[in-house]
């Protein structure tokens, strides 16, 4: 197992999409035994397909989602008391990546994961959001008018 950090900090080296893909492992070969736990299945199995190869490999933001969606499904899928609390100590006292790479162990009171918004975009400080904005409408301004310039030259070409 590897562990990419992102954010304010910056990146550091790992394989996130390892982690990834063993919690899609566990979430696909994983018996349901309750409707619940075959409803948070179905679910995994959409929201799973539909990401990116950022997301999967360097969003923490997804990362903390899967590990939620992970532990939720172990709780839904207990059928006894004694499964229930299993899958609750593990939520709240398991050993996370972080933990096992030196780091804080980053979980609420409840045991889950906070969830942010940390997609690329939302990283930037607000000048470069400006400064691409501008860019693309200059860019599109300075086609329209190539396309006007052009097409006022092709015009006088006529007459």
């Amino acid at each position: 197992m590897a562990y990419v950090a992102t954010g304010a900090a910056g990146l550091a080296l790992g394989d996130q999409g390892e982690d990834m893909d063993a919690i899609n492992r566990f979430m696909m070969n994983t018996p349901f035994k309750t409707s619940a736990a075959e409803k948070l299945h179905n679910d995994w199995l959409r929201w799973y397909d539909a990401l990116s190869w950022y997301d999967r490999n360097y969003s923490t933001n997804t990362y903390d989602a899967a590990r939620n969606r992970r532990n939720a499904f172990l709780a839904a899928n207990a059928t006894t008391a004694a499964e229930q609390q299993a899958a609750d100590t593990v939520k709240r006292t398991g050993l996370t990546t972080e933990e096992m790479f030196g780091k804080t162990k980053r979980i609420t009171s409840k045991g889950e994961f906070p969830e942010t918004d940390d997609s690329f975009l939302n990283q930037l400080p607000t000048w470069a959001k400006w400064g691409i904005g501008i860019t693309v409408v200059g860019g599109l301004a300075y086609l329209l008018n190539v396309r006007g310039l052009t097409q006022a030259l092709l015009a006088r070409k006529k007459h």
